[in-house]
């Protein structure tokens, strides 16, 4: 995948925006840098959105090249990662992200390869074989509404790999 990929109010992934029945991945490239301004939530290299599928999405041989940039409005958790925003069942073999992420707004989180994974330990996996992340991530939760006023929660994680698995409420073995 080449080229730009840009959204004003709108997730954004240069793959797809959303799979609701897992996705399978293999021996793909993505080259587009994906930019998501204004009330957007979710940005990713490959997919913004396989949340609570039954089947996983499975990443195979796989390189993300694009940069994600998020700078957002928008009043709830925001997520981006070089393959994946929220991903819900997840396996990446050999796997690798070279794509910086940037993101600015309430609540971000970023990932290397995916923001968050398996959100439940009883329904969903994330597995990671052979991975690498050699992007930088860097998150601000300081966005700044056009008249001045700080809106952030002061919420801000990013992980080389997954950003956020499970949640806390949620213990289990990933």
């Amino acid at each position: 995948i080449k080229g730009e990929i840009l959204f004003q109010d709108a997730n954004a992934a240069a793959f797809t925006v959303l799979s609701a029945k897992g996705l399978n991945v293999i021996n793909c490239q993505n080259d587009a840098n994906v930019t998501i301004t204004g009330n957007a939530k979710w940005a990713a290299g490959f997919v913004a959105d396989c949340e609570k599928n039954e089947v996983p999405c499975v990443f195979v041989n796989s390189v993300n090249n694009g940069d994600i940039y998020v700078d957002s409005t928008a009043d709830e958790k925001m997520r981006a990662g070089g393959f994946g925003g929220i991903i819900d069942g997840a396996v990446f073999m050999n796997c690798v992200n070279n794509g910086d992420i940037y993101m600015k707004g309430n609540i971000c989180i970023a990932g290397g390869l995916v923001s968050r994974v398996a959100l439940h330990a009883a329904t969903y996996t994330a597995e990671a074989y052979n991975c690498v992340n050699n992007g930088n991530i860097k998150v601000e939760d300081t966005y700044l509404a056009a008249d001045g006023v700080s809106f952030g929660s002061g919420s801000a994680d990013a992980g080389g790999i997954f950003g956020h698995v499970g949640t806390r409420s949620q213990a289990g073995w990933y």
